[in-house]
């Protein structure tokens, strides 16, 4: 399947087995529910796409989300490389990123 630039595939190895666990989240409620976000890459390798990147560019997503979070991306992006600055002059502007990324999908 495409989508945009990008090229997904979904393979559900026991389709049976994926529809029991899929309800039984429905059915519990998203107060049971637990997500693992790999948004600094310490799970998957450096050239997979992140978490956020996922987010960021699903088509499913408004194209005033992808500017927002594209032009958010510009202003925090070479913070978070910076040379310059400490990690602790660093974390108020990641947490700034963030949460303005995801205010931006709600």
């Amino acid at each position: 399947q495409s989508t945009g630039n990008h090229h997904t595939n979904v393979i559900i190895v026991d389709p049976l087995d994926f529809e029991t666990k899929l309800k039984k989240i429905i059915a519990e409620g998203p107060q049971s529910l637990q997500v693992v976000s790999d948004f600094d890459r310490t799970l998957t390798t450096a050239t997979s796409e992140s978490c956020y990147g996922v987010i960021e560019n699903c088509n499913l997503l408004s194209p005033d989300y992808r500017k927002t979070v594209k032009s958010l991306a510009e202003k925090y992006y070479p913070i978070e490389l910076s040379l310059t600055m400490t990690k602790q002059e660093k974390i108020k502007h990641m947490v700034e990123w963030w949460t303005s990324c995801n205010a931006a999908l709600i």
